[in-house]
């Protein structure tokens, strides 16, 4: 488009529904939470559930947000009345060790990174800004958080986590 003798360039807005076809082009469910997230969660069953994993839609930000990644999940379609266990840091009391094992892995990782939520709890997120967003770097995004989740937890709780 020319506008005055100047190119102007349009981008496409970046938004819940574009975020959604992104998901599920790589194979994963992304389910409309609130008007402006999705909840992310393996489209097969018998996978093992991923921790709450949201992504979040704004005018200049996606922000990816995996709550709880170091708790106990289990299997989808377990057994009713089987409750997660509580957070690693109240079953082993080693709060300050393990708070300096993640920051020294967010050395190595990219994109993503362990934080602290509002309730001192551990999760991973990521920010990235809309303005240039393309599908590779979403989807880079999702699956290093993916991915990042299931090595600490191997790590932390075995191979079965």
């Amino acid at each position: 488009m020319i506008s005055g003798g100047r190119r102007a360039i349009t981008r496409a807005v970046i938004d819940v529904t574009i975020l959604q076809r992104w998901t599920d082009d790589i194979g994963y469910s992304a389910e409309l939470e609130k008007p402006s997230t999705l909840r992310i969660r393996p489209r097969e069953e018998g996978l093992v559930e991923l921790p709450p994993f949201y992504v979040q839609c704004t005018e200049n930000w996606i922000v990816l947000s995996m709550f709880g990644v170091l708790d106990r999940i289990e299997p989808q379609g377990g057994a009713e009345g089987d409750a997660p266990l509580a957070p690693l840091v109240e079953d082993t009391g080693q709060v300050v060790g393990l708070l300096r094992h993640l920051l020294e892995a967010n050395r190595d990782m990219r994109i993503a990174k362990f934080a602290l939520d509002e309730r001192n709890e551990i999760l991973l997120c990521a920010e990235l800004p809309t303005e240039s967003l393309d599908r590779s770097e979403f989807v880079d995004a999702v699956e290093r958080i993916i991915e990042y989740a299931a090595t600490y937890r191997r790590a932390l709780f075995g191979p079965a986590a």
